[in-house]
C-alpha cells in the first residue's frame, strides 16, 4: 500500500453489491479494507474470502477496521449514523469520519 491508496470499506456483500466489490478491487490505488455484511453467508462475504480480502460480520469488528477513508453503503445510512434507530448497530466514532459513497 503506498500513501496514494484509499483504503475503502464496503458494507453489504449481497449479490446486488458484487459490482461495486468487483471494481473497487480491480483499481489501481485502491484497496478493498474490509467487505462486511450481517449474513456470513453472503456471496461477497464468500468472495472476499477467497480473494484475501479482510471480512466482517460483527458491528464490533468492523468498527476495529483502521484507517478507513471512504465506504459504500448498500444498507440505509441511518443504520450506520451515530446515534442512529438500528438497535444492533451501536454509534462508533471509528465510522463518523468516513466519506459514504
Amino acid at each position: 500500500m503506498t500513501s496514494n491508496t484509499v483504503r475503502w470499506a464496503i458494507i453489504g456483500a449481497q449479490e446486488q453489491d458484487l459490482p461495486v466489490l468487483s471494481v473497487l478491487h480491480s483499481q489501481q490505488g485502491v484497496e478493498v479494507a474490509v467487505v462486511y455484511d450481517r449474513d456470513r453467508r453472503a456471496v461477497g462475504i464468500e468472495i472476499a474470502e477467497i480473494l484475501g480480502l479482510s471480512r466482517s460480520h460483527t458491528p464490533e469488528q468492523l468498527a476495529g477496521v483502521a484507517d478507513i477513508d471512504c465506504a459504500v453503503v448498500s444498507e440505509p445510512r441511518e443504520k450506520f449514523a451515530a446515534g442512529g434507530s438500528c438497535e444492533d448497530w451501536p454509534s462508533t466514532p471509528q465510522l463518523s469520519g468516513l466519506k459514504f459513497a
